[in-house]
């Protein structure tokens, strides 16, 4: 039995994101998914803390309260939309700590809906 060979492309953004600013680093984040899926890209991974920017000790609490149930969603579309697979880091709050987190999507190109 013949077993078909798996491929799989992966992406690499490199930049620290805007500080603070969770809309516009999810436009780069969309514009640079649709980019990268148009180049046949599976998996575009953003690095540590890109979706609400690198670490500033006065504003990352607040900023990381930016990153809601709608903000998830947002990502999700981008992903289904462009049939490519995002992992991105943000910083959260939870149980009262911050936390260095990543958000991940995958949605194949074969996937339905």
């Amino acid at each position: 039995m013949t077993v078909p060979e798996a491929i799989l492309t992966v992406g690499v953004w490199q930049d620290s994101g805007l500080l603070g600013n969770v809309a516009a680093n999810m436009a780069t984040i969309s514009r640079t998914t649709a980019q990268a899926s148009h180049r046949g890209v599976d998996l575009l991974v953003f690095p540590e803390c890109f979706l609400t920017g690198h670490f500033n000790r006065e504003e990352t609490e607040r900023i990381a309260r930016q990153i809601n149930q709608e903000t998830v969603s947002a990502l999700r579309a981008v992903a289904k939309s462009n049939a490519t697979a995002i992992l991105v880091g943000y910083y959260e709050t939870q149980d009262g700590g911050l936390y260095n987190a990543a958000l991940h999507d995958w949605r194949r190109r074969s996937d339905p809906g």
